[in-house]
């Protein structure tokens, strides 16, 4: 309960500073999948000359399971939601002004809701990208980098057993990618 507060509070913020930055031509919209995002749909605007903001929210879709002991993995819900700052650099693009290669900043929350308990993690990562744009208004986004795990907590679901000690996560720093579709409005 405690993320979907805060989920809706920032989408609020981020929504809010949609409305001006529309009218200048500077606002993306994008589809894809990566890590910690899982699929996701993502949402971002020019805020000067080489800089964006974005926010994401996305799924598993019903992908992500568990397993106890012998017993058969069960499926469990898994989503995401964070805010990313990229700075563009290097190169030229002939269909727009933003330069292709970038740096990805983001912070994200991620949970899953399992059968037993329900696990909350907040990361965040930095991400060298590249965009290639195919069209004026059309392209795909590649990036690749580190997430670092800031915060990890484990609730268990009334009813359920105990599971002795909390659940720890190792390691600490694993991949980030990710791979969108974007389209500028």
């Amino acid at each position: 309960m405690g993320g979907k507060p805060v989920a809706i509070i920032l989408m609020v913020f981020f929504f809010g500073m949609l409305a001006p930055a529309k009218s200048q031509g500077s606002f993306a919209v994008s589809a894809g999948m990566g890590m910690p995002e899982m699929f996701h749909l993502d949402f971002r605007v020019k805020l000067a000359d080489q800089w964006q903001l974005g926010a994401f929210i996305g799924s598993a879709f019903g992908t992500a399971t568990e397993q106890s002991g012998d017993g058969p993995k069960e499926k469990i819900d898994a989503w995401a939601m964070g805010l990313a700052a990229f700075y563009h650099f290097g190169g030229q693009s002939a269909h727009t002004t933003l330069k292709p290669w970038y740096l990805r900043a983001g912070l994200s929350y991620v949970q899953f809701d399992g059968t037993k308990d329900i696990s909350r993690l907040t990361h965040t990562d930095l991400r060298l990208g590249r965009a290639f744009n195919i069209a004026p208004r059309f392209g795909l986004d590649l990036d690749a980098g580190l997430n670092i795990l800031l915060h990890y907590t484990i609730e268990t679901k009334p009813g359920a057993p105990p599971q002795g000690m909390p659940g720890v996560v190792e390691p600490k720093v694993f991949p980030a990618f990710g791979i969108r579709f974007f389209y500028r409005i």
